[in-house]
């Protein structure tokens, strides 16, 4: 899936300005959605706020997790057409100058993060990794918590020809049924993100989430239904499960429709 010539040329003139711009592709989506912010982010409240339409990015800590950077929708580009912000709506039609110059954008180049601000993130190597591993363990063991998610950092050098872009819509290509996300913006970096899982999706009448946990790599052309997991993974699944079941109950929701466990495949990988 590609981008359109339309927003390819906003994305330039968004990086050539140095204005915040976040682009994605939702699962199931017909193409790429281009927001371009003329202010940078600030954090605001996502649920209850002022209605604005925007992009939400949470950090890694927050004390309330009401609270996200969000990128006002200056310029929103879809497969639909082109919107802008008037107030706190979005119309068909610019208001402002910058909005113009935004969709009038530049030609192509290779679109490209802007310079890092402060000191690079340094690897995390095997001796440290394992220290975090057995004090997860002993944290466990003591009964202090059920499940520590550990990750660890690996840095992995760009050519300088690189093009967030075109890095992106080979995502789209790989990860069908993920969501393809890219988001640049001061106060928060330059992210690319291709997740299979779903926080929220919200209709009139329901709310829909997923308790996605384990992950295995099985061998090439195997069907789902012949993927098999183990017991630790089964658990481990079952306990994100009870994690958002009790958060449902703890705010008074009164029914949940839930579903048998099922094996889900991303790419080449297969999850719970």
């Amino acid at each position: 899936m590609k981008m359109t010539s339309s927003q390819i040329a906003a994305l330039s003139f968004a990086a050539a300005e140095g204005l915040p711009y976040a682009f994605w592709r939702s699962p199931g989506a017909p193409g790429f959605s281009v927001l371009v912010s003329t202010l940078q982010p600030e954090m605001a409240s996502v649920f209850d706020g002022d209605g604005v339409p925007g992009f939400v990015a949470a950090p890694f800590r927050s004390e309330d997790g009401n609270q996200a950077w969000r990128l006002t929708a200056d310029v929103l580009i879809t497969a639909q057409g082109t919107q802008y912000l008037d107030g706190t709506k979005l119309a068909d039609a610019p208001v402002t100058e910058m909005q113009t110059r935004i969709t009038a954008g530049l030609p192509r180049r290779p679109l490209q993060a802007p310079a890092a601000q402060g000191a690079a993130p340094r690897g995390t190597d095997r001796t440290a990794y394992e220290e975090r591993v057995r004090r997860a363990v002993a944290q466990i063991d003591a009964g202090h918590c059920e499940k520590i998610v550990l990750s660890r950092i690996v840095p992995q050098a760009l050519p300088d020809d690189y093009d967030l872009i075109d890095l992106a819509e080979r995502l789209d290509q790989a990860h069908l049924h993920a969501f393809i996300c890219v988001l640049s913006a001061e106060p928060t970096g330059t992210w690319m993100i291709a997740t299979p899982e779903i926080l929220m999706t919200v209709d009139p009448q329901e709310i829909h989430t997923m308790a996605l946990a384990g992950t295995q790599w099985p061998p090439e052309g195997t069907e789902l239904a012949e993927v098999e997991w183990t017991d630790k993974i089964v658990l481990e699944q079952g306990l994100v499960a009870d994690f958002i079941r009790d958060a449902f109950a703890a705010e008074g929701v009164p029914s949940l429709e839930e579903t048998k466990p099922a094996t889900v495949k991303a790419a080449n990988l297969c999850h719970l």
